[in-house]
């Protein structure tokens, strides 16, 4: 890959890298580094890019990695933004009380998740990508991307039953 395609893909995938990384650290200034990390290790090893997968599998990757990295010297997880399809939409004051409860619910219960969990949830749903995408960002087989986000999602749904009755999903 030479350089002008090298920089082509960057710019494609530029926003996308950024989202992921927001999602994972929850953090502007910080998703803005783990971008800029992960540009910068995807250049410093681009002959390691054997184009087996999609370019931005690669960069997906290198960012999740640099994420996990940012949390690790953090010490602790942050709380992740809503998941919309797990929370109904009440336009009332009761409802909307009631909506902003199930939202913190689901902020505190995703930051318990372990880490791949999250991500594989942060992939299917916000990035709409397969499991065998998943699988080949994450390094595993798509069965086991299937089980992190089947069990992610159950610990998600068995939190809020407890507190609240959920939609059937």
């Amino acid at each position: 890959m030479n350089e002008k395609e090298f920089e082509f893909f960057l710019e494609k995938n530029q926003s996308r890298i950024y989202r992921l990384a927001l999602r994972i650290v929850e953090n502007q200034e910080e998703a803005r580094d783990v971008t800029q990390e992960t540009f910068l290790k995807a250049y410093q090893h681009r002959n390691r890019f054997r184009g087996e997968a999609k370019f931005s599998t690669y960069l997906y990757r290198i960012a999740l990695n640099s994420a996990f990295t940012a949390l690790k010297k953090r010490y602790h997880h942050l709380p992740w933004e809503k998941m919309e399809n797990l929370i109904s939409t009440k336009k009332s004051p009761a409802g909307q009380l009631q909506e902003e409860e199930r939202a913190e619910m689901v902020r505190k219960t995703l930051a318990s998740l372990p880490e791949k969990q999250k991500a594989v949830i942060h992939l299917r749903i916000y990035e709409g990508m397969s499991f065998f995408e998943i699988a080949t960002v994450l390094g595993c087989r798509p069965a086991t991307a299937r089980a992190h986000y089947f069990f992610g999602l159950q610990k998600i749904r068995k939190e809020m039953k407890k507190n609240y009755e959920l939609p059937q999903v």
